[in-house]
């Protein structure tokens, strides 16, 4: 990714990861799941490094961005590659895909039980027959092993982004959290905030199964990931 363009406040999460993540070994790591299927269209949600790295191995690449914030972002800095706005709880889209692929903690941000079965509802209907979700998630066993902040920092020749957060338990018999988390941005000498606030939920690989089954997808396995903070789940339609 270039960011030598000057990067907005509220791109800066984005910005983040994707300075942060080994997006070309993830990709690899993909790849590998996904030439089995011989699979060429596929629907990223956001990771837009990752689509990059995706698109450079001959990838028929389309990103889902959840938000205008994040559509702007993808379009900036990857501009060749076609952007659609969407919540992926009502995804109905005219193409199917080969794949569908949401990395990271997007959908860890859907807590209400009800939500999770609508977006398995959603990926299938919006698959191929015989394509695969590659889906991470928190891991419930491991939300709260991090006490108090933490703190990552990423730079490179034009910025530098410093990410504080921190986990609050607030949910005694679900592991759900509140996440704050303050991204600090330095570019042309100058610090700028950004700062949110979101609930979290953590999964176990018992209760997903369930709920893959009841969509009538077929597991095919769990990927660790995040050190085991997060595992990554495959299944087919």
């Amino acid at each position: 990714m270039n960011f030598s363009q000057n990067l907005d406040l509220a791109h800066a999460k984005y910005a983040f990861y994707d300075m942060q993540l080994n997006n070309k070994r993830i990709a690899e790591e993909l790849q590998k799941e996904l030439k089995p299927l011989s699979a060429q269209n596929l629907l990223i949600v956001g990771s837009t490094g990752i689509a990059n790295e995706l698109i450079n191995k001959g990838y028929n690449v389309t990103i889902l961005a959840t938000s205008e914030d994040m559509k702007n972002y993808a379009r900036k800095y990857l501009p060749i590659v076609n952007v659609l706005v969407g919540n992926i709880k009502g995804l109905n889209l005219n193409a199917k895909f080969d794949a569908i692929i949401c990395l990271g903690d997007t959908f860890s941000h859907f807590t209400d039980e009800q939500d999770v079965y609508i977006i398995f509802e959603s990926f299938y209907r919006n698959l191929k027959y015989g394509g695969i979700i590659l889906l991470e998630k928190l891991n419930a066993l491991r939300l709260f092993e991090n006490d108090g902040n933490t703190i990552s920092k990423v730079e490179n020749e034009n910025i530098k982004i410093k990410r504080t957060s921190s986990l609050m338990k607030n949910a005694e018999k679900t592991p759900i959290a509140t996440w704050k988390v303050i991204y600090e941005l330095m570019q042309n000498g100058k610090r700028s905030v950004y700062e949110e606030q979101l609930k979290v939920r953590g999964f176990t690989e018992n209760e997903i199964e369930k709920k893959l089954k009841a969509a009538n997808f077929h597991l095919v396995k769990f990927l660790e990931s995040g050190k085991g903070n997060n595992f990554v789940t495959i299944a087919r339609k």
